[in-house]
């Protein structure tokens, strides 16, 4: 049995039900009995937009850096550029301790009054994906997930809490949809945010036909749906359709009302389960995001968190035989720091390509500040070849910097 799977053995309802809910404004709930942690989100996709009170809103925030609009950003037509700043925004969320940035936003500019307009892209659906791909790629690589918003036909701000967009299938199909396929099959966003809006008589946040039949099952989406901020109306109608987190909290359809809608039978249990499964993406991929998150808390430093759990990297790592030895009964960072160096990194188990970078990137960053800290470089002496991808294993290949 796997780690996550023994976490989930011993839930209770009431703890699922609360998983499925946030904490506060800004965090998911923690069930710190099991070891699972709670996970910082915040806006936006123009800058880190902390709060330093997660239960508060619209507050000051804490510094950071300022890039330019989404609009601004597309006129340049470069990818690479707006893939870069992607990896500047998750580097600075992660130094910040932010696990979700809520973005980018890719709705359609239907008209020019839209409030938001220079929050997204483009009006032309393949542009507008093609950058937002670049985007969730780039924070992403920094070991952040991105929250893809908002879906769908989400083009107005007048009324947004309550307008119906009535659109056909076709145009649906041709205009709407296309940017939101494109990021989550190209790009593997983490999380997708549903809209304040209905879409043909129904809100986004339980709509079956966009959450599950389209996003979930059509395109195989894989991550967690959430809603925006104040954005779920109901408890059976969000957890029947495919709403995985409604956010914030504390819970006002979820939490003791999923685990009433469970028990008179208005929601089924697999239903709750399921949502739950999204929330974590499968066993081995969950344990290995319980591991980061849950360390990466206790201990700041990566180093630290490689250097009081070598179990759990025997678990996930395929490191050479000889180093088992000084990973099992001694400080394991040498051994950590060697196999990067000169060998090839493996990863354990069939992983999603998502997961298996993100530990890739763990276990690079543990080294990085390992040979700062030893040798007081900043420069490491070697450099990443390549990262590849191929059944659910990740190898990362070095070559020595200095012989470069």
């Amino acid at each position: 049995m796997s780690d996550i799977q023994s976490i989930f053995s011993q839930l209770t309802l009431e703890e699922k039900a609360a998983l499925c809910t946030g904490a506060s404004m800004w965090t998911t709930v923690a069930v710190e009995r099991l070891g699972v942690p709670a996970i910082v989100l915040t806006d936006g996709p123009h800058g880190v937009r902390l709060s330093p009170d997660v239960n508060s809103i619209g507050k000051t925030s804490l510094p950071a850096t300022c890039f330019p609009t989404a609009s601004c950003l597309a006129a340049t037509w470069d990818r690479a550029l707006i893939r870069q700043v992607g990896e500047a925004l998750g580097a600075e969320a992660r130094a910040l301790g932010v696990g979700v940035l809520l973005g980018p936003g890719i709705n359609m500019k239907r008209d020019p009054r839209c409030g938001r307009n220079f929050e997204y892209y483009a009006e032309d659906p393949f542009l507008a994906g093609e950058l937002a791909a670049s985007f969730i790629q780039g924070v992403q690589s920094q070991g952040v997930g991105t929250s893809l918003k908002h879906f769908a036909v989400n083009n107005q701000e007048t009324e947004r809490f309550r307008i119906d967009a009535l659109v056909d299938e076709r145009t649906l199909r041709e205009i709407y949809l296309p940017p939101f396929e494109a990021a989550v099959k190209e790009a593997h966003a983490w999380a997708v945010m549903a809209s304040y809006n209905k879409l043909n008589g129904v809100y986004t946040s339980e709509h079956h036909g966009l959450l599950i039949d389209l996003l979930k099952e059509e395109w195989g989406f894989d991550g967690v749906v959430m809603s925006d901020w104040f954005g779920s109306h109901s408890t059976a109608g969000c957890a029947a359709n495919g709403l995985d987190l409604e956010m914030p909290g504390p819970a006002r359809h979820g939490g003791a009302k999923l685990v009433e809608a469970v028990q008179s039978g208005q929601v089924s249990a697999e239903a709750v389960r399921k949502n739950l499964a999204q929330l974590t993406e499968g066993s081995a991929e969950a344990a290995m995001a319980v591991f980061v998150d849950k360390y990466g808390a206790k201990y700041p430093k990566p180093v630290d968190c490689l250097t009081k759990d070598r179990e759990a990297l025997l678990t996930f790592f395929d490191f050479p035989a000889e180093h088992w030895d000084h990973l099992r009964t001694s400080n394991p960072i040498e051994s950590v720091f060697a196999t990067v160096r000169h060998r090839t990194v493996r990863t354990k188990g069939s992983l999603s390509h998502k997961t298996a970078r993100l530990m890739v990137f763990k276990l690079v960053m543990a080294a990085a500040k390992t040979w700062r800290r030893l040798k007081g470089e900043n420069q490491l002496p070697m450099v990443i070849a390549g990262v590849n991808f191929a059944d659910g294993v990740a190898v990362m290949t070095t070559s020595d910097q200095r012989a470069a």
